[in-house]
């Protein structure tokens, strides 16, 4: 099933609006770009600090690391200036050849919403230098939330799910007007009301993917499912740096506010080009592969992991119990047994994910390993060729067969 078309006037309209708003805070962003570097190369002690900046004391860690303040300062607009770069690429393709259904010119608007407003700061430090701009910046990024429901309830052919969906985002979107223009509702109870309306979009979302959607539906949700969890994972791998890296050493503070950054903007990626993937269809059945690769190394890490450390402990105390000193050895012996292990529990670990997780993949594999040792003792060709029409029709299930045998 195709993405839903717009009508020419709609496409119009569309048009002009993505122009004007990218431009908009395309042309804040590249203004604040200096204003960004200026509230980051100098510290801040005050009780309200910018995103990211650095009090005295932080600053003198990072001059006592391999950077100083101004690289720091540096180092982030660049990674600003990457992303809204990239981001707005990847828009732009979408909305040249994409802007004529209403996936593609949504996820247009979304990754300028992302690249240029919500994953970096430059554009809001300059807005808030004057009023008048101030105020047309906030009343564009409020859009983000409307625009983010209607992808999650019309992904991934344009189209609502029924009439009760449709009817479900029209209170939820005349809901979120009135709590603007007159504040009905209070945050706690609009954020409940957004909360709900996303629950119910991702509802409408598991019960299209099961009952409604075509094969490559499937595989574009498979993708935007990726992207999604890619962004959890930032979050998580942002809380797991401040307490692997503790940001009151120079060290931690360094590889918290830099390595980790750069490690947690690349992991934002993931979402934006899945969702380019997604709506482009090209590679979709790559997402298999990504999938049963990740959950393949996933367990093989923490099983390796867990046989690494335990064995260190185990032969470091057996060691320190024989000799009364700690050794090397240890380390050297789990390394070795790591490095032995690897492949074997790879292999194990593939067979057991393709048995659980792609259950017919692992049957048709089990049925070509059959043929190729029916193929090397069967002397037979009238039986072969039954065999091989067996399995073909097992493992391709054609409409029809026809074997040809010179002779």
């Amino acid at each position: 099933m195709k993405s839903r078309s717009l009508h020419p006037q709609w496409i119009l309209i569309a048009r002009i609006g993505w122009v004007l708003i990218t431009l908009f805070f395309l042309t804040t962003f590249i203004l604040g770009l200096p204003y960004r570097y200026s509230e980051l190369a100098v510290p801040c002690d005050a009780p309200v600090c910018p995103a990211l900046a650095l009090s005295s004391e932080d600053a003198a860690l990072i001059d006592a690391s391999p950077f100083s303040i101004q690289g720091y300062a540096s180092f982030h607009v660049g990674l600003e200036l990457l992303t809204a770069l990239s981001m707005s690429v990847m828009a732009s393709l979408l909305f040249w050849k994409y802007f004529d259904n209403w996936m593609g010119i949504l996820t247009a608007y979304l990754l300028i919403y992302i690249g240029l407003a919500l994953f970096v700061q430059a554009s809001l430090v300059f807005a808030t230098q004057y009023p008048p701009v101030e105020w047309l910046y906030t009343q564009l990024s409020l859009l983000f939330v409307p625009l983010i429901l209607l992808v999650v309830f019309i992904f991934p052919n344009g189209r609502f799910l029924n009439r009760l969906s449709l009817l479900a985002f029209k209170i939820c979107l005349l809901a979120w007007i009135l709590d603007l223009t007159r504040n009905i509702l209070g945050d706690q109870v609009g954020s409940l009301l957004f909360l709900s309306m996303l629950a119910l979009g991702i509802w409408s979302q598991i019960y299209r993917y099961r009952h409604v959607s075509t094969a490559i539906e499937r595989q574009q949700t498979k993708w935007v499912l990726l992207g999604i969890t890619g962004l959890i994972l930032c979050m998580a791998g942002w809380s797991l740096f401040f307490d692997i890296f503790p940001r009151s050493t120079p060290q931690g503070l360094f590889l918290t506010n830099t390595i980790g950054m750069a490690i947690i903007y690349l992991m934002a990626y993931i979402f934006p080009v899945s969702m380019m993937i997604a709506i482009m269809r090209y590679g979709l059945w790559g997402i298999d592969v990504i999938i049963r690769r990740t959950v393949q190394y996933a367990v093989v890490s923490v099983l390796l992991a867990a046989a690494y450390f335990g064995s260190i402990t185990l032969l470091q105390g057996s060691i320190t119990a024989v000799t009364g000193t700690q050794s090397p050895l240890a380390i050297v012996l789990s390394t070795l047994l790591i490095a032995a292990l690897f492949n074997p529990l790879r292999q194990r670990v593939q067979t057991a994910v393709d048995r659980r997780f792609y259950r017919q993949k692992y049957d048709k594999q089990q049925v070509l390993a059959h043929f190729a040792i029916t193929a090397r003792d069967e002397t037979d060709m009238n039986a072969l060729a039954t065999e091989l029409a067996r399995v073909v029709q097992e493992t391709m299930e054609p409409e029809t067969i026809a074997l040809w045998l010179k002779r």
